[in-house]
């Protein structure tokens, strides 16, 4: 889980504008990607028996298990070159420039893209159909993710409030998700209400106190277990732990943006229509 934060904090550190669409690359049969979530979208575009390499944090779908590894945040350029790929694909929030030029500086095509929120992944998949020749798929799966999302908003509309929500993104020190972060989008999207939203800082650090001052409703956990909770110091004060109010997450639906987004919202949705909300 330790990965987990890296990736949070450089992913949510600084904006980039988006990148434009690269011209037409459906001859690219070799594509190496650097970014956990785009394999996923790689992978629902019909496209992932093109993928030769990911990162050591890419665990789904099952069939990347496989497949080599080029490291971690830092990769490892003498793999990546060894392996020949036709197109590298570089989340542009995650990788930077520094890594970007230096994969252009070897010879290697690369394409960068934007990927914090949901809309980012919907303006992405058309990009990638039209760089790798799979513009029906994309325009597919587009539409597919947009009725899925208004499903979620009808049903988050439906529910009886908006739960007071916090959702610990790291135990020590206690980090959740301020309002700029895709957790916050997740929530807010299903019907929730972050109780650190007021904050701009993307996964900002906090303290106990604090958060027992707001005493949320509900508790989402990635790290954590709620077995933990009553007996960790100070966390039996929170409303929630006492009424049971706290559920684990699994990080992946929420803290990248996929196809996958969607059942991350559905649960969300859930939980927050569970009665004694």
């Amino acid at each position: 889980m330790a990965a987990l934060v890296v990736l949070l904090l450089v992913g949510g550190c600084t904006e980039r504008p988006p990148v434009s669409a690269p011209a037409r690359s459906d001859q690219a049969r070799r594509l190496l990607c650097l970014a956990p979530n785009l394999t996923e979208t790689l992978f629902a575009l019909g496209l992932g028996d093109r993928v030769v390499a990911v990162t050591d944090n890419d665990h789904h779908p099952p069939q990347v298990e496989s497949l080599p590894r080029v490291g971690g945040m830092q990769p490892d350029y003498e793999r990546i070159l060894a392996l020949h790929p036709d197109l590298i694909l570089l989340d542009d929030n995650l990788q930077g420039q520094e890594i970007r030029a230096r994969l252009e500086g070897l010879g290697l095509p690369v394409l960068a893209l934007k990927t914090r929120t949901l809309a980012d992944l919907q303006a992405n998949l058309p990009v990638l159909g039209r760089a790798l020749g799979a513009e029906e798929k994309a325009s597919e799966a587009l539409a597919a993710f947009q009725a899925g999302l208004q499903e979620v908003e009808r049903a988050a509309r439906s529910l009886p409030h908006a739960p007071r929500v916090f959702v610990e993104i790291w135990g020590e020190p206690l980090m959740t998700a301020g309002s700029t972060s895709l957790v916050h989008e997740m929530i807010e999207r299903s019907g929730g209400n972050n109780v650190y939203g007021d904050l701009s800082e993307t996964y900002p650090t906090i303290s106990l106190e604090d958060l027992v001052r707001r005493d949320p409703e509900i508790l989402l956990l990635t790290t954590l277990e709620p077995a933990d909770l009553p007996h960790r110091a100070g966390w039996e004060r929170l409303t929630a732990v006492r009424e049971g109010r706290v559920r684990k997450l699994e990080p992946d639906l929420v803290v990248r943006p996929t196809m996958r987004s969607l059942e991350g919202l559905r649960n969300l949705v859930q939980v927050f229509g569970e009665p004694g909300r």
